[in-house]
């Protein structure tokens, strides 16, 4: 059985290409085409960011001491959680990709529409416009048709998913500087968002610390009283008097966890979609579809050669 074998070289390859070059130019024009109308589809995108220091926790050395001297004790006083030497920026990071502090947020500013409804940015009127079809802006009520697990409300799992979508947070090793970004289709959604959930996260934390803080007291009150042992109320008195110093700093410092080095700023600038980027992606992708056909169709066989 005769097989014959098609070896080009390169030389034949782009003989063939000057050849067929209209139709692999109708190639790229065509992909050039629905690229560009694709990038010109997509909506731009701002970011705002605000840069932030954490703040010195020196309180927390003291608790960490005695803590690690006093284990058992410390951690019934609610110690552990304070003095355990854990980054309390780390923490509070996490704290900010967490659904219960996203639902904290919620509570201040619903964010569905502006997450999940197809929203689009007027810059003449700094108003977001949404696809009709999921949620009707007038009446502030959603009509999306969804199947399930979805509902017609999204849910706050849902919700949370996209919220994470567009967070940015970066954090810098070396100097311990964060930032903290939203990326939105209106960047005055995206500053106000970022200014909301810096605000928020300083007051959970520290309300969480004055909350612990409180009840750790009451406890050590509580032992000094059933102690007459002097080594053992003077430990319990360096206890309250590390919480004491938890609580006045708390309520002295607005932003407790994080300052705000720089504020978050209407952008003016896009960050994406990057459009020259997708339409020269558009071309290369003609151009390698087209010579794929060449490659089929248009080149001869070793015997028509």
């Amino acid at each position: 059985m005769d097989v014959t074998t098609q070896v080009f070289s390169l030389n034949d390859f782009l003989k063939q290409a000057w050849k067929n070059k209209l139709a692999l130019a109708g190639f790229i024009t065509g992909f050039s085409a629905i690229a560009l109308a694709i990038a010109l589809w997509l909506p731009n995108v701002y970011r705002s960011e605000a840069l932030l220091l954490p703040t010195e926790s020196q309180q927390n050395s003291g608790l960490g001491a005695l803590a690690s001297q006093f284990g058992g004790l410390a951690s019934m006083a609610g110690l552990g959680a304070l003095g355990d030497g854990a980054d309390k920026s780390e923490q509070a990071l996490e704290i900010l990709k967490s659904r219960q502090f996203f639902a904290r947020v919620m509570d201040k500013e619903d964010m569905r529409p502006a997450l999940l409804a197809e929203p689009r940015w007027q810059p003449h009127s700094d108003q977001l416009d949404f696809d009709d079809s999921l949620y009707d802006a007038s009446s502030s009520e959603w009509v999306r048709d969804v199947s399930w697990p979805q509902q017609t409300i999204p849910t706050l799992q849902e919700s949370h998913k996209e919220f994470l979508e567009v967070l940015r947070i970066n954090k810098d090793l070396n100097s311990g500087f964060v930032r903290i970004g939203i990326d939105h289709v209106s960047p005055i959604v995206a500053q106000r968002w970022v200014q909301l959930l810096v605000s928020e996260l300083n007051d959970y934390l520290k309300l969480r610390d004055i909350k612990e803080a409180n009840k750790s007291i009451a406890f050590l009150n509580e032992q000094i009283e059933k102690t007459n042992v002097a080594e053992v109320r003077s430990v319990l008195f360096q206890m309250v008097e590390e919480h004491y110093k938890t609580l006045v700093l708390a309520e002295a410092r607005d932003e407790y966890v994080f300052r705000v080095v720089d504020a978050p700023v209407v952008s003016e600038r896009k960050v994406k979609p990057m459009r020259a980027v997708i339409c020269i992606a558009g071309s290369l992708i003609g151009l390698f579809i087209g010579l794929i056909w060449m490659a089929l169709f248009r080149m001869p066989s070793k015997e028509q050669s």
